[in-house]
């Protein structure tokens, strides 16, 4: 019974680092779409800076930066 209860657990708590994975990717999407402009220019800047103070504090890395930033990875490196 105690396997039981421990494999629920892991479970359980599997679930909720998928939901704040997939919370995560969604902000980092929407910071994206504004940074690059497709929903206009008027709030671009402020989301520009919103992602340099992700960035510079460490919050998100290099990669999800230059995601945010429209830029490609081509062969593990970014263009």
């Amino acid at each position: 019974m105690n396997n039981s209860n421990s494999l629920i657990g892991v479970r359980f708590f599997y679930k909720k680092i998928e939901y704040w994975k997939e919370k995560f990717e969604r902000i980092i999407n929407h910071i994206s779409d504004k940074v690059q402009g497709l929903f206009g220019d008027k709030d671009k800047e402020k989301y520009q800076d919103v992602a340099n103070d992700l960035y510079i504090n460490d919050i998100i890395d290099k990669k999800e930066y230059n995601k945010i930033n429209g830029e490609k990875e081509k062969d593990g490196f970014y263009r």
